[in-house]
């Protein structure tokens, strides 16, 4: 075996990885010759992330806030109803 140095093999495993990473994202679909294009539909994704979250939290605020006011609504009613059959009151 023929012996390399250490700068030789630095530069062999960096190709190595660098083509294995070309490679594995153009298998993903990935267009390798327009990095910017990657980087808007990451931005993209990230910002769909970041929406549906906020979709989510929202969703449960108005869920939790219409179901305490419901029984607030029915508590209110119960109350008057209440008062009105102690006071005689039709």
């Amino acid at each position: 075996m023929q012996n390399i140095n250490k700068d030789e093999l630095k530069s062999i495993i960096d190709e190595a990885v660098s083509r294995g990473v070309k490679e594995t994202l153009e298998s993903l679909g990935f267009d390798m010759q327009n990095p910017t294009a990657i980087q808007r539909n990451m931005l993209y994704l990230d910002d769909q992330r970041r929406t549906s979250e906020q979709v989510g939290t929202w969703t449960r605020r108005m869920v939790w806030g219409a179901l305490v006011s419901g029984i607030i609504g029915v508590l209110g009613v119960g109350l008057v109803a209440g008062v009105k059959q102690a006071l005689g009151i039709s």
